[in-house]
């Protein structure tokens, strides 16, 4: 059987669905350029992407222009788009697999621009309809994908992701005392990482942290640290932000995108990392943070429950007190702290890459 991959958006800078699909592909074939087919058993793999595409408008001409032509010439069984959109129009001879990893801009359309509202709102629905068979990140996005889009269940298979790999809890005291001082961090902190966008919630971490300063004078020498972009809305929000929490300035750390070391040590530094998003499809940066020997302060909605398990403190992320409160307790009980970092360590053995690719593989091999 041959199968085609789509994998555009492993072309030039790429974000979590980039991510997804390089570790596919990593561990699919280790070491392979994808620039040419690879054979593993009976299955040739093809990998489909000319260039970085611009924007949505380009990508979606990619998908539904050129992509096509390529899988007809050679000669594609079956198509894998683990980036959401497969073409609209396509050879019935083709069986055609989609991830959908979140239905993000269908629950929050005033987070994205006209071109995109049509993309979720219109094209995506009618991609997903023209589907064989989806893959879901969780059983949230599955649900989702029931709920909002009349997807029958027998047409979902839930695959987990992983994301743990490469992250650890044993990094020396020195290297993250070094971290540490490059960035500012004069001792204890909590840990931030995500984009810097409506979704994630941090005006009310914001707002819990400068509560939980309130509670003591240990709790006042804290700092929050805030790995991720500002660049969402060209950067409206995270000034929006400013102007709604001027005390930030004093006791946040924003640092920007930060390399896999850094962030590694930060992990492992902090008190607790703090996760409570409004709506996720999956979650990486929880099983990052449980494999670098951090806690886990998340939500209580969406995936996040399904994917921390007991292994984390869960909190309704419309309350900003829940927040502050489970702050408070970790940083106050050193005991529980450890008993959250163990759960975690045992939680991320559920999840691997390997994992991900077989589940994948038996996707494929249903549809031959």
């Amino acid at each position: 059987m041959k199968i085609g991959i789509d994998i555009q958006s492993t072309v030039g800078p790429y974000s979590g669905l980039g991510v997804y699909t390089r570790r596919v592909l990593d561990t699919l074939a280790p070491a392979h350029d994808f620039k040419r087919p690879f054979v593993r058993g009976s299955e040739e793999y093809h990998f489909f992407c000319t260039r970085p595409l611009r924007n949505t408008l380009d990508r979606l001409w990619w998908e539904n222009q050129i992509l096509p032509r390529q899988i007809r010439r050679a000669g594609i069984d079956l198509l894998h788009v683990p980036a959401f959109s497969p073409p609209l129009v396509r050879s019935r001879k083709i069986k055609v697999v989609t991830t959908v990893h979140d239905l993000i801009g269908l629950i929050f359309p005033n987070q994205i621009g006209l071109a995109s509202r049509l993309y979720w709102g219109r094209w995506l629905p009618q991609a997903v309809k023209n589907s064989d068979f989806l893959v879901a990140d969780s059983q949230s996005t599955r649900a989702d994908l029931m709920r909002h889009l009349g997807v029958p269940a027998g047409k979902i298979r839930v695959i987990a992701l992983s994301g743990h790999e490469g992250f650890s809890n044993t990094l020396p005291a020195g290297k993250i005392a070094q971290v540490k001082a490059a960035l500012g961090i004069r001792g204890r902190y909590f840990l931030f990482v995500g984009t810097l966008e409506p979704r994630k919630n941090l005006g009310r971490v914001l707002a819990a942290f400068a509560e939980f300063q309130k509670t003591g004078a240990e709790a006042a020498a804290y700092q929050l640290v805030v790995v991720g972009s500002k660049d969402f809305a060209h950067g409206q929000f995270f000034r929006s932000l400013m102007r709604d929490y001027p005390a930030a300035a004093a006791h946040v750390l924003f640092t920007g995108y930060l390399e896999h070391e850094t962030l590694n040590s930060l992990y492992q530094g902090s008190t607790a990392f703090l996760y409570p998003s409004l709506y996720e499809g999956f979650g990486i940066p929880i099983l990052e943070a449980m494999g670098s020997g951090a806690p886990v302060i998340t939500s209580s909605t969406s995936s996040m429950p399904e994917i921390a398990g007991a292994a984390a403190l869960l909190v309704d992320p419309l309350k900003t007190a829940e927040i502050r409160d489970a702050m408070l307790r970790i940083a106050e009980d050193e005991n529980f702290r450890q008993t959250l970092i163990a759960k975690g360590l045992e939680r991320i053995r559920l999840f691997s890459w390997e994992k991900t690719v077989r589940e994948l593989q038996s996707v494929y091999q249903s549809l031959a």
